[in-house]
C-alpha cells in the first residue's frame, strides 16, 4: 500500500517513515490492517509514507509493545489463599489477581493501535500479576520464572505450603501410617545436624556461606506439572517416593 500527501516546505518535519517491515509486523502478528493505522494516525494529525523520498530523513517509530501497567493497578486485588498469605512473609513479592489475560498496549508513532490481552502471569517491579482464570495460578507463576528474580524455588516454596494448607484432614493418618513403615530415622554424623522445616531465608543464609548440605523437600506428585517434575528432577541428587501401596496395583 502507498500513502500520498502533498508536501508542504518542512515535510521531514511532519512526514513519518512507515517501512514495508513494520507493515508486515502489524499485519501478521498483530492483525492490525493499515486502513486502521491510517485513522488512527489521522486523528492524532500523524502523517506517515511508505516511499523512500530522496534527500530526506525522514522520522520514523518502532512498533512497542507495552505492558498496560495503569490498568492493571487499577483493576487488581492481592491473592489472599492462606498458603500464599503465609508464603508473602518470606519474600520480596507480591501476588496480584487479574480477571483475565494480561494487557499490553500497541503503540506506533506515541498512539495505541491495539490493546492485547495474552499471557497469564507477568511481574512488574517485584509484583506478579496472574490471570484469575488460568485454572492454577502457581503453574502460571512458574511460567515467568526464569524472566526475572522471582526464581523457581520461592515458587517451589510456595507450592510446598499450598499442598500443607490443601492436605485433606481425613487422609493425614493413612499417609503417616505409610510413612511409619516406610521411613527410617535419618542418620546424621556428629558435625552435621538437621534442621527441621527451614525458612526460605534461613536456606539462603546458609547457602551465601557456602554451607555444604542436601536439601530435602517433600510434594504431593498429582500437585506437580511434568514440567515442573522434569526441573526438580534435573536437580536431584537422589529420589525417594512414598505411595500407598493399592495405588500401584492400578
Amino acid at each position: 500500500e502507498h500513502f500520498v500527501y502533498k508536501l508542504d516546505i518542512n515535510p521531514e518535519k511532519e512526514l513519518y517513515y512507515f517501512d514495508a517491515k513494520q507493515q508486515q509486523l502489524l499485519r501478521d502478528k498483530y492483525e492490525v490492517s493499515m486502513s486502521h493505522v491510517l485513522n488512527v494516525m489521522k486523528q492524532s494529525a500523524k502523517k506517515i509514507t511508505n516511499i523512500a523520498i530522496k534527500n530526506l530523513e525522514l522520522s520514523t517509530s518502532p512498533v512497542e509493545e507495552l505492558l498496560d501497567i495503569d490498568h492493571l493497578k487499577a483493576e487488581t486485588k492481592e491473592w489472599a489463599a492462606s498458603h500464599y498469605l503465609k508464603w508473602r512473609e518470606e519474600v520480596p513479592y507480591r501476588v496480584y489477581i487479574y480477571d483475565g489475560k494480561i494487557p499490553y498496549i500497541l503503540r506506533f508513532l506515541g498512539q495505541t493501535v491495539k490493546i492485547l490481552r495474552q499471557g497469564n502471569a507477568v511481574v512488574h517491579d517485584r509484583i506478579a500479576y496472574a490471570n484469575n482464570h488460568s485454572g492454577n495460578l502457581e503453574e502460571a507463576l512458574f511460567e515467568v520464572s526464569s524472566r526475572n528474580a522471582l526464581s523457581e524455588l520461592m515458587l517451589l516454596q510456595l507450592l510446598r505450603y499450598k499442598n500443607e494448607a490443601e492436605a485433606p484432614v481425613s487422609k493425614q493418618p493413612v499417609i503417616e501410617k505409610i510413612i511409619e513403615k516406610v521411613l527410617v530415622q535419618e542418620i546424621v554424623s556428629e558435625n552435621e545436624e538437621i534442621i527441621e522445616n527451614p525458612r526460605l531465608d534461613k536456606i539462603k543464609d546458609l547457602k551465601n556461606v557456602n554451607a555444604k548440605g542436601l536439601l530435602k523437600m517433600t510434594f504431593e506428585i498429582n500437585e506437580l506439572t511434568d514440567e515442573m517434575l522434569e526441573q526438580l528432577m534435573k536437580l536431584s541428587k537422589s529420589t525417594r517416593i512414598v505411595v500407598t501401596k493399592n495405588e500401584l496395583k492400578k
